[in-house]
């Protein structure tokens, strides 16, 4: 994962004011630019604190003292201070074999200050005689929360994907991806259970808190995010945190899916149907892996997630029959073009859960998706209605999805 925002998709024109400032807070405080003037002090602490399994009373000291020495400026309002602040702050953390110890020593020399600056609810920071400017304190808390990644900060990002500010949310959601990668690159500082642990509605952890924000979330931005987030603890092996991986993928399939049925109506613009070709996109390279021993419930939410995008179609074709115009068919496109994927791998991973063999009759239909929308052969309603009709394939065994669950009765 690369140390920069989370890209909106063609959204600028549309992008709420607040928001387009969190873009630029983000370059400045998520991309290195910002080099260190030749007379100003660089403040370092001893490489091998930061890979010390075990910290002594006194390398603590160190790091509170190395702590001490920055955050004024890394909380200040001068962007030049804090962004030197920051990225000396975070110098360690970006170390080669960082130890759990150093990250708990800054979890609890930071607490304090990260604490009070997420909950500046200031949104514009006054300068007598000058334009205000947007409170960068809030995102620098979330985004050193992220990038320490323990549990303790794990408990500060988690309430703030429900902040109704759009860039705190926002930031909070890329604060959770920075934890992922974290959790991935170096020895984990969060347990997994502060990730995932439980089932269905009793699930818990912030990999269950994004699923449950992708399905409710009114801004395609944030949900795109969402997805990516999702996506990074996706990468998580089984090896480091069992079973944080594979809930991630399902979610995105699952919640996605809970995404497209709730817009059945309005059917979603281009911008909402982004979104599902991102989820799309993060979920076909997992399920396309062979011998990876994917689990029954991951499969059927990438083939749940392919039917919703070729009911959506289906549903764009009907309108048209009546007059209705016809809209972006390049997005369609894509979107039958991971439908297909996603319903012929999906099928091969849940055939091998159940010791079955992969049903001809679904890939069949799968491969014939985009050409018969591009009039190349067979009538896409019909192939359609064959894969997700109350009578169609993913309504009977073994898939067994509900009569309605991609188009009404």
């Amino acid at each position: 994962m690369g140390l920069t925002p989370p890209q909106p998709i063609g959204t600028n024109q549309l992008m709420p004011r607040v928001l387009r400032g969190v873009w630029l807070v983000a370059a400045s405080l998520l991309v290195g630019i910002c080099t260190h003037p030749a007379d100003a002090q660089l403040v370092t602490i001893d490489p091998g604190i930061a890979r010390s399994v075990t910290l002594s009373p006194a390398q603590r000291d160190e790091v509170r003292a190395f702590v001490d020495a920055l955050k004024a400026d890394a909380f200040g309002e001068d962007p030049v201070l804090a962004r030197r602040a920051i990225d000396d702050l975070l110098s360690p953390l970006h170390s080669e074999g960082v130890s759990v110890a150093f990250r708990q020593a800054m979890s609890d020399a930071l607490a304090g200050a990260i604490a009070d600056a997420i909950s500046d609810e200031r949104v514009w920071i006054e300068h007598e005689g000058k334009d205000h400017t947007l409170n960068a304190r809030p995102y620098t808390g979330l985004r050193l929360a992220g990038e320490i990644a323990t549990d303790r900060m794990l408990g500060m990002i988690r309430p703030q994907l429900k902040n109704p500010d759009v860039g705190r949310r926002f930031f909070a959601i890329h604060a959770a991806e920075m934890v992922f990668f974290a959790v991935q690159t170096a020895a984990p500082a969060v347990t997994v259970d502060s990730l995932y642990s439980g089932s269905g509605a009793s699930a818990r952890g912030i990999v269950a808190d994004l699923g449950q924000r992708l399905a409710e979330e009114e801004s395609p931005i944030h949900a795109a995010a969402i997805v990516r987030a999702l996506g990074e603890a996706g990468r998580i092996s089984d090896s480091t945190m069992r079973g944080v991986a594979s809930n991630a993928i399902r979610l995105i399939g699952q919640r996605t899916s809970d995404r497209i049925r709730a817009r059945q109506d309005s059917g979603g613009d281009n911008e909402e149907r982004k979104v599902w070709i991102t989820a799309g996109r993060v979920v076909f390279p997992v399920v396309a892996q062979t011998g990876g021993g994917m689990d029954e419930a991951t499969a059927l939410a990438s083939i749940r997630l392919a039917g919703h995008l070729v009911a959506a179609v289906y549903r764009d074709v009907e309108q048209t029959r009546d007059g209705s115009a016809a809209g972006d068919d390049r997005v369609r496109t894509q979107m039958l073009e991971l439908a297909g994927n996603l319903l012929s791998f999906g099928e091969m991973r849940l055939a091998d859960a159940q010791r079955r063999g992969p049903s001809k009759a679904l890939e069949d239909a799968a491969g014939m998706l985009v050409d018969s929308f591009e009039g190349k052969g067979g009538n896409f309603r019909q192939i359609a209605l064959s894969i997700i009709s109350k009578n169609g394939l993913l309504t009977d065994a073994p898939y067994r999805f509900r009569d309605d669950e991609f188009i009404g009765q």
